[in-house]
């Protein structure tokens, strides 16, 4: 590697081969659908409103509606109407979410344990923080 640009092709290559592997790509597109939200929802612990799950998991509002519409069916989530503001829909997790977040949450645990192997604890905490910064830098 011998300049900023030939970094820039190598870090876009291999971003593009974590995100695409066969192993990753099951967790990672559970993350930006009914997983993330679930997730999302039991990790703060209180109603949230569309616009903002939207925004958080940077979904299109008719994406949005479809996984809530899911959700709901499967009794993980009740959309309600905000009590301050009628014109916003909020969305609370019901048990029988919390508990499917925690099962999704083990199943990609699983999914990864193989990590701890491949790095040690300082590699990893070096890798989160790098992970960290180019997400500072992509805001």
């Amino acid at each position: 590697m011998s300049d900023r640009n030939e970094f820039g092709d190598e870090l876009f290559d291999l971003l593009a081969k974590v995100l695409n592997s066969t192993a990753n790509r099951e967790v990672f597109d559970s993350i930006r659908g009914e997983y993330g939200l679930l997730w999302h929802l039991a990790t703060i612990g209180r109603p949230v409103s569309v616009g903002e799950l939207a925004e958080y998991m940077q979904v299109v509002p008719g994406r949005m509606t479809d996984i809530l519409k899911n959700l709901e069916k499967k009794g993980f989530v009740l959309r309600h109407r905000s009590e301050e503001d009628k014109r916003i829909v909020m969305v609370s997790l019901l048990e029988k979410g919390k508990e499917e977040a925690m099962r999704r949450r083990q199943y990609i645990h699983e999914k990864f344990k193989g990590i701890n192997e491949v790095f040690s604890l300082d590699e990893q905490k070096e890798l989160i923080h790098l992970l960290n910064m180019l997400l500072t830098f992509t805001k």
